[in-house]
């Protein structure tokens, strides 16, 4: 029989509760006098005339260092710093770990793309690696908002890229809406990550402080395991048809590769609710090709879906614009409850009009 508590603990006790919304009144009210003071001087960033791009700012601006003086790689347009520079710059700018991660928030939302709201948004996590990994919010325009891409599980999503298993902190611009905090409670890690934000009487919180009396994995599944982050195993191959076709293109090399890595995505994405395992492979203008696996939630609404991993992996990999995507590769489970395809093809004729869809159905095995 499944424990109402599950893996997280007692629930919050009355007056933690009081205090904790008490705190983020005060965060969420300082949050919206900086954002209109920053209405009022006229420092919103202006959406890019390119399609898919998004409000970024320059390469000036992305290359400049934060306000605290920090001058890290994620200045440069990098979304990843290894454990060995981490170590490095809290040596030399005599930084705690804490310290790092809210130093390097101000340049890592330079990185955002939000050509809908222009509100920027960067998150930092601290894995276990000692890696920090970099997330910001990403907009779709003329998509459905419900497309876009949360800087939290833009964060995730890298993480997932650069093979860590948990995460210690999470540094944020601003207090994590409720789709986010749902989105972690899919983390075996959930209980211990520290989430930092905010200038209030409290900054760190944990999800059972943001999320009391959360829905999560064990309200869905019997048996729980393994968590978002820990390793997946689906057992899938290409079906018949999806070997002939690429059988077919054989000479192409390019796109045998997304097959393949497609392939792999498939196997390892984290799916337990619906058990529809599905990937993207993007394949852009310069050959390269960047892949992504379905993210779930218990919740449903906050899954991650194959396309929006896939444009994550890309920008980690240098993407600048989504007009450079030649070819979105989608494999997934042929008569499945789930499907991508038709979001797929909206994307493509909104935001990505260079590109043509492959799907390549999989099945069970």
């Amino acid at each position: 029989m499944k424990s109402v508590l599950g893996r997280r603990g007692p629930v919050v006790l009355c007056n933690c509760i009081r205090r904790f919304n008490k705190n983020v009144k005060q965060s969420e009210e300082h949050s919206r006098g900086a954002r209109a003071l920053r209405c009022a001087s006229g420092n919103v960033d202006s959406v890019s005339a390119g399609p898919g791009v998004g409000s970024q700012r320059g390469p000036s601006d992305r290359g400049a260092s934060s306000s605290t003086g920090v001058v890290s790689p994620i200045s440069s347009g990098s979304y990843y710093v290894s454990p060995a520079e981490v170590k490095g710059l809290m040596s030399s700018n005599k930084l705690s770990g804490e310290q790092l991660l809210r130093a390097l928030i101000e340049p890592a939302g330079n990185l955002a793309r939000p050509p809908i709201s222009g509100f920027h948004v960067g998150a930092l996590g601290l894995g276990g690696s000692g890696a920090i990994f970099v997330g910001v919010n990403l907009e779709f325009k003329g998509l459905a908002l419900g497309q876009s891409v949360h800087a939290e599980q833009f964060l995730l999503a890298n993480a997932l890229k650069h093979g860590e298993t948990r995460l210690e902190c999470v540094a944020l611009s601003a207090a994590p809406c409720g789709h986010c905090r749902q989105f972690y409670t899919e983390l075996g890690c959930s209980d211990s990550i520290r989430f930092l934000f905010g200038s209030g009487p409290q900054t760190d919180f944990t999800l059972s402080e943001l999320l009391p009396h959360c829905f999560g994995p064990e309200d869905l599944l019997e048996e729980v395991g393994p968590y978002l982050l820990e390793k997946q195993s689906n057992r899938v191959r290409l079906s018949q048809t999806a070997a002939g076709v690429v059988e077919s293109r054989k000479n192409d090399s390019i796109f045998a590769a997304a097959a393949v890595k497609g392939l792999a995505e498939a196997e390892q994405c984290y799916v337990p609710y619906t058990k529809c395992p599905s990937a993207v492979a993007l394949i852009t203008s310069t050959g390269a090709v960047a892949t992504g696996g379905c993210i779930e939630s218990a919740a449903y609404n906050p899954t991650l879906p194959p396309l929006q991993s896939a444009i994550v992996n890309a920008i980690v990999d240098g993407m600048s614009s989504y007009d450079n995507i030649v070819e979105i590769v989608l494999l997934e489970v042929e008569g499945a409850p789930v499907s991508h395809a038709a979001s797929i093809r909206n994307f493509i004729q909104k935001a990505a009009p260079n590109a043509k869809l492959t799907v390549l159905d999989v099945e069970r095995c």
